[in-house]
C-alpha cells in the first residue's frame, strides 16, 4: 500500500481520492506519510462492509488524510458481462470464452431499495456517495434513483454540497449526463478503458456504434459538470499524462481512433486532473490550481503541455513533486 502511494507519488500525483483496495483506516493515514512526515492527500472511501470506521461525522481529518464517504458499485465490468447494458453484449468466441452468453445485458449488483436505503442514509448524514456505473442501463437507473430520492426529500439542498460523484462512466449516454446536471451529479471517467481495450470494445464487445460513444468527456465539460479523469489504480498504470494525452487524442493502444467528437483540448484535459478533482472533493478553495492563498502543490515537468503536441506526451518526464511547499519527490 506505502509502494502504491509512493508510486502514485513518483508519477506527479499530490492528491489520491480513492485507490482499488481499502486497508484499515488508520493504517492506510499511516501509509500516506513518510516519517510522519505527508506522502500525499489521500481522500479515503469506506466500503459498505467497513462501516465500522465510518466516523461520527463528515468533518474529520485534515487537508491530508480524511474520510469523505462510501463508496458503492450499481454494476461492474464490461469484461466479465457485469456492466449493466440496454442492448445485449456481441455474441462470438470471446465473449463466449468471458462467459458472456447469447443475448446477455449484465444487471445492477445492487437492489433499488438497498440503493436508495444507502443514499438515505449517508446522504442525510452530509457524506459524499463515490458510484461505480458503467453501463447505460445502470446510469439511467442511477439518474431514476437518485431522482426518487430527491422527489421524496423535496429539497435541492445536497445535490450541490455533496457532489455524488460516479465512477467509470464508460457508456453512459449524453441525455444521462444532462440528468446529472440537473441532479446535481458529477462524473469521474476511467479513460485508459478507450486506449486499453477500446480495439475488443469496438470489436468483440459492443460493437463499433456502441464504442464510438464512450467516454462522452466533452459533453460533460461543457455541461459543467466539473468531470475528471482517473487511472483505477493500482490495477491501471498511475500516469497522470497517459489520461489527458488519451482524453485529447482518444487513441486506441492499436492507433485507432474513438469518438473524435468528445476529444478536448490541453487546457481542458489538465483541468480534469487539477481543479476539477478539488473541486470533486470540496477542496477547490484549497487545492487543485495555483492562487494566492492555497496551498502549493504541484508537478514540475521536462515539457510545456501547451507547446508539445499530445501524440508526444509520452516523452514527458516527472522532475519534481511538492506537497505544501514541501518536495516530496
Amino acid at each position: 500500500y506505502q509502494d502504491t502511494l509512493q508510486h502514485l507519488v513518483e508519477s506527479g500525483f499530490t492528491s489520491v481520492a480513492s485507490l482499488g483496495y481499502n486497508m484499515p483506516p488508520l493504517l492506510a493515514k499511516y501509509a500516506s506519510s513518510n516519517k510522519f512526515s505527508p506522502r500525499i492527500r489521500q481522500f479515503f472511501y469506506l466500503h459498505k462492509d467497513e462501516l465500522e470506521y465510518l466516523p461520527n461525522s463528515p468533518d474529520n481529518g485534515n487537508d491530508y488524510f480524511k474520510i469523505m464517504g462510501i463508496k458503492l458499485w450499481h454494476d461492474g465490468s464490461p469484461y466479465t458481462g457485469t456492466m449493466a447494458i440496454t442492448a445485449p453484449y456481441l455474441h462470438n468466441s470471446l465473449t463466449q470464452k468471458m462467459g458472456i452468453g447469447a443475448g446477455h445485458k449484465g444487471e445492477a449488483r445492487i437492489s433499488d431499495q438497498e440503493f436508495i436505503q444507502q443514499l438515505e442514509r449517508f446522504d442525510s448524514e452530509n457524506w459524499q456517495l463515490a458510484v461505480h456505473s458503467q453501463g447505460d442501463q445502470s446510469n439511467r437507473e442511477l439518474v431514476a434513483l437518485f431522482t426518487q430520492y430527491f422527489a421524496k426529500q423535496n429539497s435541492q439542498d445536497n445535490k450541490q454540497t455533496q457532489r455524488h460523484r460516479v465512477e467509470h462512466c464508460l457508456l453512459i449516454p449524453k441525455s444521462v449526463l444532462n440528468e446529472f446536471k440537473r441532479l446535481g451529479l458529477t462524473p469521474s471517467f476511467h479513460i485508459n478503458h478507450l486506449y486499453y481495450y477500446g480495439d475488443a470494445l469496438a470489436e468483440k464487445i459492443i460493437g463499433l456504434n456502441r464504442a464510438e460513444s464512450i467516454l462522452p468527456i466533452k459533453t460533460a465539460i461543457e455541461l459543467g459538470l466539473h468531470p475528471t479523469l482517473h487511472a483505477d489504480s493500482p490495477m491501471f498504470p498511475a500516469d497522470p499524462i497517459s489520461l489527458m494525452k488519451t482524453a485529447i487524442t482518444r487513441k486506441t493502444k492499436s492507433g485507432k481512433y474513438l469518438g473524435l467528437d468528445q476529444a478536448i483540448s490541453p487546457q481542458q484535459a489538465l483541468r480534469t486532473m487539477t481543479i476539477n478533482a478539488a473541486w470533486q472533493l470540496n477542496m477547490e478553495t484549497k487545492i487543485g490550481s495555483l492562487e494566492v492563498g492555497k496551498l502549493a502543490d504541484f508537478t514540475l515537468i521536462s515539457n510545456n503541455l501547451y507547446q508539445l503536441p499530445a501524440q508526444q506526451w509520452s516523452e514527458i518526464k516527472v522532475q519534481g513533486v511538492w506537497l505544501a511547499g514541501e518536495q516530496k519527490f
